[in-house]
């Protein structure tokens, strides 16, 4: 966990857009509270932050209707950089002129509310970021097609993640949610020193989807440590976690306070001899305290773990406050080189002592609908496309991908084992004469002026999708 200490951020107030959206004929309903999931009554429906967003935080707005910042170099700070785009203030768009990777030389906080951070839009071999921490940490964040490489020496064991969703608690009022409405979406996290990528303190509305979350480097070397200080609500979805040694995730709380976690079609390889785990420390108060004791609603379904060359046989361990459902999931611990995971129920689920166990639970919990795959599917979808696949996987996944399918690689403890941070194109963007986030082709395309930078706030379609968001969302703004 990192704990980079961070202003409040301050809440500007929009105009709002009460929307309905269907997908495959479903109607999709937004919820803060899992107990309310299924009731329609009073609740409202929204705009999902770009079509395929799906979970708890699928209605982040993001940057709409703001400012578009064109990223033009791959500086750590100063003019044109990311950085800059990201510390400004107010509804922001960020796009890429520039592909290649950014040396951050420290944490990246978004401290700001409602930014869109638009990674597909590098040209050349995408974004990588390097040695600092991306921490999101404000109201209303979209993150999609970015890479987060940390790198040992960004930190001591234990001390940094590559991607840390984060915030301190409201000393004022510390149950309240900080920042809430993040959605992380095709994020590659590897390199962390701590976890790769967690979600801690006082944050709530929460998805991460299609990534890959891979190779904690040091001793430390572990996954997700999913464990916020406030009453949480979280969806992780169509991920790969790869070559963590532990915490594959690690789910739960601080202060006991509920966190309600909706964890389905992820694939899970070489977890080391580690595995998924939960709060179990009520069991020892007087070593952790009661800070440590935290609450787990969890619904785990549909997931495929593959033990890969230094897994382990047992695939979560439950504690003392955890209720879990489980449901349709595969395991492959035959170390054959053949895919050929069997669905073996609880049987992979223990506790963490006689003490300390979890509670089983018959029906899935009541959280926003995720599209659902078997975990066969789900496998070959998230080895496909899962992932900053745009504009072009790197060589790290492409690597990472291989070693799933075939049933090598291993848990490492440097980048230098890897080969480091591969070479990526500058490439060359597309132009944009007015500088509002859209190419001169698209535009014209589209019906647009590509001489009228105002153009990008409009909604041409009347869909509630603005017509940048169009470009950025690959949608035609004119239907």
């Amino acid at each position: 966990m990192n704990n980079e200490a961070s202003s409040v951020p301050s809440r500007l107030f929009y105009r709002r857009r009460i929307l309905f959206f269907a997908a495959a004929g479903v109607l999709m309903t937004f919820v803060q509270l899992p107990a309310v999931a299924g009731d329609e009554a009073g609740v409202k429906k929204q705009l999902p932050a770009f079509p395929g967003a799906e979970g708890f935080g699928m209605f982040s707005r993001g940057g709409r209707d703001g400012k578009v910042f064109v990223v033009t170099n791959l500086d750590g700070r100063g003019p044109g950089s990311l950085r800059e785009a990201v510390d400004a203030e107010g509804p922001r768009i960020v796009v890429f002129a520039v592909g290649g990777t950014i040396d951050l030389g420290g944490p990246l906080p978004i401290r700001n509310p409602y930014c869109t951070i638009a990674g597909q839009t590098a040209p050349g071999g995408g974004i990588t970021l390097k040695n600092g921490s991306l921490i999101p940490q404000a109201n209303h964040l979209i993150v999609r097609y970015i890479r987060c490489r940390l790198g040992e020496q960004a930190g001591a064991p234990g001390s940094v993640d590559a991607v840390s969703i984060y915030h301190p608690l409201d000393k004022d009022d510390p149950d309240r949610p900080v920042a809430s409405n993040i959605i992380l979406d095709h994020v590659s996290a590897s390199w962390g020193t701590d976890e790769v990528l967690s979600v801690t303190g006082s944050v709530d509305n929460v998805t991460v989807q299609w990534s890959i979350v891979s190779e904690g480097v040091t001793t430390h070397n572990c996954g997700s440590l999913l464990r916020p200080s406030v009453e949480c609500h979280m969806s992780f979805h169509h991920n790969l976690y790869a070559h963590n040694r532990s915490r594959n995730p690690f789910a739960g709380s601080y202060r006991d306070r509920a966190n309600h976690c909706d964890w389905r079609n992820n694939v899970i390889y070489n977890g080391g001899d580690g595995h998924g785990g939960t709060n179990w420390h009520k069991l020892y108060p007087d070593r952790w305290g009661p800070d440590n004791v935290g609450r787990l609603r969890l619904n785990c379904v549909a997931n495929y773990w593959i033990r890969g060359p230094q897994g382990s046989g047992t695939i979560y361990r439950g504690g003392d406050q955890a209720t879990i459902h489980q449901s349709g999931n595969l395991h492959d611990d035959t170390k054959n080189g053949i895919l050929d995971g069997v669905d073996k129920g609880w049987a992979v689920f223990a506790n963490y002592h006689e003490k300390a166990r979890f509670t089983r639970a018959a029906n899935e919990f009541s959280y926003p609908r995720v599209t659902t795959d078997s975990a066969d599917v789900a496998l070959e979808r998230v080895l496909n496309e899962a992932g900053a696949s745009k504009p072009q996987r790197d060589a790290v996944d492409r690597r990472l991908v291989q070693e799933v399918r075939t049933g090598k690689g291993k848990v490492i403890r440097s980048v230098s084992e890897v080969g480091g941070w591969p070479e990526l194109a500058a490439g060359t963007a597309p132009a944009d004469s007015d500088q509002d986030g859209m190419p001169d082709a698209w535009e014209k395309t589209h019906g647009l002026n590509p001489a009228a930078a105002g153009d990008s706030r409009l909604d041409a379609d009347n869909d509630g999708y603005t017509n940048v968001e169009e470009y950025l969302n690959g949608t035609d703004p004119t239907e």
